[in-house]
């Protein structure tokens, strides 16, 4: 219908054309059915760094979230990480096969006790956009949101079983006043998380 049979039809009471709303941008590369694949968990971590993904950040997790809520993709595709026998992205101590990493660009100069954000805190726009790449990721990789497949570096070794040498990335966020339990933070997210996942869908 060109521009001047859409006018008529409107001064002569035509029901206007309904308009389709856009369909969420995609963070991976293209929105299709991978549940094919065996990742089958994912990893939240922070970088220890500034607000931006360094080249060094963007070698070891394949997603990360700059201070903006940028979402930034690694130098490896999740699926390099069905296998660990060539190059991968390295994130997490022996639970690197199966896992997807993803890293909040912040919190460089934190200290454990007494807390300290430092001058690179976590950001409300982070929280909300790795809630949604969350979602995202759980329809396309059909990777169910749980304790055990979406999880925090530092709820590894307590969930999974897995020493991590003392991580504590994710135990504290914008809302808190201090530093709280990773399945505190961890709670929180996945929660959050799952209100976002009517947003996405494959085809």
């Amino acid at each position: 219908m060109n521009f001047f049979d859409f006018i008529t039809r409107l001064l002569q009471g035509s029901t206007q054309p309904k308009i389709k709303e856009p369909k969420p941008v995609s963070t991976v590369t293209k929105v299709e059915d991978r549940s094919s694949s065996s990742l089958s968990r994912m990893i939240l971590h922070w970088t220890a760094g500034r607000h931006t993904a360094s080249y060094l950040d963007k070698k070891h997790y394949h997603f990360l979230i700059e201070g903006d809520g940028t979402v930034v993709k690694g130098y490896y595709k999740p699926e390099a990480n069905e296998s660990t026998r060539g190059g991968y992205a390295a994130h997490t101590r022996m639970k690197n096969t199966g896992s997807i990493g993803i890293s909040l660009c912040a919190m460089a100069g934190a200290e454990w006790s007494p807390f300290k954000a430092g001058k690179y805190p976590i950001t409300k726009e982070q929280v909300e956009a790795l809630c949604s790449l969350i979602a995202e990721l759980s329809v396309v990789y059909d990777i169910p949101i749980t304790e055990r497949t979406v999880l925090s570096h530092a709820e590894v070794e307590k969930v999974l079983g897995v020493k991590q040498r003392g991580k504590w990335d994710i135990s504290w966020l914008p809302h808190y006043r201090t530093r709280v339990t990773p399945s505190e933070v961890g709670h929180y997210i996945r929660k959050k998380a799952k209100t976002k996942l009517s947003g996405f869908s494959v085809s």
